[in-house]
């Protein structure tokens, strides 16, 4: 700033009162996207017949802007229906081999108390490791009644993948190539003497088995 440098944030939520130092912020609303997947699980825990449930959210780097942002938005979704508990939140700091482990431990402490009935993978990968962490112990994963609900995020192309399968509920779009090319048209926008809003914001699209064919080409990474 004191160079007068134009900056222009991407991905990362910037921290809140930090706004004089940058430009605009390119990315998502990542409140956004952690309430509309929560909004998800609650419409399949009533399409599976459970009036309630127990959730474990496997997050990313809590440390970071991301994961914090989507648990918030994750828990105001929830508000809708207090008979659906949010019973643990575990740090997977985005990594599948970590995530893996944690759903492990988690399933084997629900266990003897009834199971839980959905796990919220934060990044896909994260989501298909819970997966390969239940069907290792036993628990039937998909969206009829009595199965553990599985949801993500980000569209990896292995989320997809499992969202074909069955196996995965849903994931919510943040494309890098969107991105890419949203960042590259901001900066033009800003060089050619446009005001720019403080964000600049990529849609958030929840995907499931009925609309997962119009994302396959673009969740490839």
């Amino acid at each position: 700033k004191s160079a007068g440098i134009p900056v222009i944030m991407v991905n990362n939520t910037p921290k809140d009162g930090a706004e004089e130092f940058y430009v605009t912020f390119v990315g998502q609303d990542q409140v956004a996207m952690g309430r509309v997947t929560g909004e998800a699980v609650l419409k399949e825990l009533k399409a599976s017949g459970r009036d309630g449930g127990r959730v474990a959210l496997i997050t990313g780097a809590l440390q970071q802007g991301l994961g914090p942002h989507r648990v918030a938005g994750f828990r105001e979704a929830m508000k809708a229906n207090p008979k659906v508990q949010i019973v643990a939140v575990e740090d997977g700091r985005w990594a599948t081999a970590l995530s893996e482990k944690i759903a492990g431990q988690l399933y084997a402490r629900y266990a003897g108390s009834g199971g839980l009935d959905a796990v919220y993978g934060m990044a896909d990968n994260q989501a298909v490791a819970a997966i390969r962490a239940a069907e290792a112990a036993g628990i039937s994963v998909g969206s009829k009644p009595k199965q553990l609900i599985v949801v993500g995020s980000n569209c990896l192309k292995e989320g997809i993948d499992a969202i074909k399968s069955g196996k995965l509920y849903s994931s919510v779009t943040q494309i890098p190539s969107d991105l890419g090319v949203k960042t590259a048209d901001t900066v033009n926008d800003y060089f050619s003497g446009k005001k720019l809003p403080k964000q600049v914001l990529l849609p958030t699209e929840l995907i499931t088995k009925g609309n997962v064919p119009q994302w396959e080409q673009k969740c490839t990474y």
